[in-house]
């Protein structure tokens, strides 16, 4: 086939059909996995754990709540995260690609159709933004409640910010066929029970609704859908053609098969369960383990596909078959949020300090493809038997990964200060990894402070304390050299961070 034919190629009518369907169920489904990289830095201050004598154990450890309110009846946690994010993506193509307004569809393609600029070094894409409302950085809550029921039971509760994020790239580059925009918030509200059994043990329950909304906007490259390589294929046209998931970089990025997608706002819910032992084998020793079991998250919302060519818009109407430029209708996209696990312990050296660890496991590899349905009237095709739904898995193939935190804590009568140090490590394979899922080995800083004002009349005579905190992560810099056909090689590097103040009061 020679470049720019004046006549293109045509495709039989049901090929093209599912083509569409197949099309946006990949955009979908891709588009959660961002999440891998996006949690939010921290749930409520960097000193938080499965260990730590605070109400966000309603996230952390159930049964700490208990431990929080030993010497008084109750305590909350009161306050707003201002949440950073900053991705840099340096692309590096290690295939080949010919000129893109080209129409060569099955390789090896003829040199002289080799573009040698689209080899080598593409260009960054660096996007920065805090969680905003408009123009303005959004606050995200951290409130948490605990208090004491009677002897042996206390009460906890909990709103969060789970996840989040906020990013635009430039719309054509080099990352465009991963993501140009996304748009992500979600929130929990949480409860938790927790039991007194001894003096030095308690068990402890809880859960979770989580309610959020995502939009993305990104450029799908349809030589990589196996219906484009059927279309082509199949009588009448006879084409030979090299598309398809494992198509080569000789055949990919071609102008007339990026077609622009906008999905969402879509909206999801799910739900989370807590269970946690709490455990002090010494005065001044404590021990804690919690596990958080999590139900996919289902995003519903619409989609606007850009198929604006004349290869969809008029070249396949002697075939009954003519797409309109704008393509639009309902998505819903499960996306399977890991389980983790949380071990802590924190020892009182004297009056004054405090140090301790958590670690952590996430079970990311049940991620190992995200679904996705579609529908919509512009699909159905009654007479071959095609309705307005369509279905499609994205393998993701996540890895398990860990946590280890470590932390200190000196306190005076009046003040307090400490700090976090720990390592991260990544859940998206190589295989996968682009700026839609940002992420890769990652070392953590944090540090909080507080100062105490004692009881409050304005308060009800509660005991206040101010808290001041930062949280920083830092991915190491990723040289990626084997994602699957040369989609998102390069170097990555993101900083994830979160800045909270927020009121403790006791009563």
């Amino acid at each position: 086939m020679m470049a720019r034919p004046a006549t293109r190629p045509t495709a039989t009518r049901p090929a093209a059909t599912r083509l569409a369907a197949m099309v946006l169920a990949s955009t979908l489904a891709a588009g959660p996995a961002f999440a891998s990289g996006l949690s939010a830095p921290v749930v409520g201050t960097s000193s938080s754990s499965a260990v730590a004598r605070d109400p966000a154990a309603v996230y952390w450890n159930p049964a700490m709540i208990t431990r929080v309110v030993d010497e008084r009846t109750s305590e909350w946690l009161l306050g707003f995260s201002i949440l950073y994010l900053h991705v840099n993506y340096d692309r590096e193509r290690l295939g080949r690609y010919q000129h893109p307004d080209n129409l060569r569809f099955k390789a090896p393609v003829p040199e002289e159709d080799m573009d040698p600029s689209r080899t080598g070094p593409a260009g960054s894409a660096t996007a920065s933004d805090f969680i905003r409302l408009g123009p303005v950085p959004a606050p995200a809550p951290q409130m948490f409640y605990a208090r004491k029921l009677d002897d042996d039971f206390s009460l906890g509760l909990g709103f969060f910010v789970p996840f989040g994020a906020m990013l635009e790239f430039d719309d054509d580059g080099p990352q465009k066929w991963a993501l140009q925009s996304v748009e992500l918030l979600t929130v929990e509200a949480a409860a938790a029970l927790s039991y007194k059994a001894a003096d030095n043990l308690s068990i402890g329950v809880g859960g979770g609704l989580v309610g959020g909304q995502v939009r993305l906007r990104k450029v799908v490259d349809l030589a990589s859908t196996p219906l484009m390589r059927d279309a082509f294929a199949n009588p009448p046209i006879g084409q030979p053609n090299s598309f398809g998931p494992d198509a080569p970089s000789e055949v990919r990025e071609l102008d007339v098969l990026s077609r622009p997608v906008d999905i969402g706002p879509a909206f999801g819910w799910s739900w989370a369960a807590r269970v946690g032992i709490a455990y002090a084998p010494l005065p001044d020793v404590q021990l804690g383990v919690s596990y958080a079991h999590r139900v996919p998250i289902v995003f519903e919302g619409g989609f606007t596909l850009d198929m604006d060519d004349p290869l969809f818009t008029e070249d396949l109407v002697a075939q009954g078959l003519k797409y309109p430029a704008e393509v639009n209708g309902e998505a819903e996209v499960t996306f399977p949020v890991p389980p983790n696990l949380n071990m802590g312990v924190d020892w009182r050296i004297d009056d004054n300090w405090n140090v301790g660890a958590n670690a952590s496991l996430f079970f990311n590899s049940v991620v190992d493809v995200l679904g996705a349905k579609l529908s919509s009237n512009e699909l159905v095709q009654p007479e071959l038997g095609l309705g307005t739904d369509a279905a499609v898995d994205l393998p993701r193939d996540w890895s398990d990964t860990w946590h280890l935190d470590v932390r200190g804590m000196y306190t005076t009568d009046d003040w307090f200060l400490g700090a976090v140090l720990g390592y991260h490590t990544a859940a998206s394979p190589d295989a996968t990894l682009d700026v839609a899922s940002p992420d890769g080995p990652r070392v953590v800083f944090g540090a909080t402070g507080g100062y105490g004002f004692g009881a409050i009349d304005l308060i009800g005579g509660g005991l206040l304390d101010l808290v001041l905190d930062l949280h920083v992560q830092y991915v190491l810099p990723r040289e990626n050299t084997g994602s699957d056909y040369d989609l998102a090689n390069g170097t990555y590097t993101l900083v994830l961070a979160g800045g909270t103040a927020a009121a403790r009061i006791r009563f």
